[in-house]
């Protein structure tokens, strides 16, 4: 299996086991504040931001999609 399919935890970019910027993090468990110091784009999502019904954090991830699409559009 190649680098680019293997999954990092949080604790692993803490550690400094892997680059943040070549990481995909899904955090949960009061993480999101430590992981927010070492990595430039952090995202809290759904409940983690305020308990809400599922169509709220489906918003969220809708508009942090949205977002990062046009970034990559706009340096590709």
């Amino acid at each position: 299996m190649g680098d680019s399919n293997k999954v990092y935890t949080a604790e692993d970019v803490l550690l400094g086991k892997k680059d943040p910027g070549d990481s995909t993090i899904i955090v949960g468990g009061g993480l999101f504040e430590e992981i927010q110091n070492e990595v430039p784009e952090t995202y809290l999502l759904g409940d983690a931001k305020k308990v809400q019904n599922i169509m709220y954090a489906i918003w969220d991830a809708y508009e942090v999609v949205r977002t990062i699409s046009i970034i990559i559009t706009l340096f590709s």
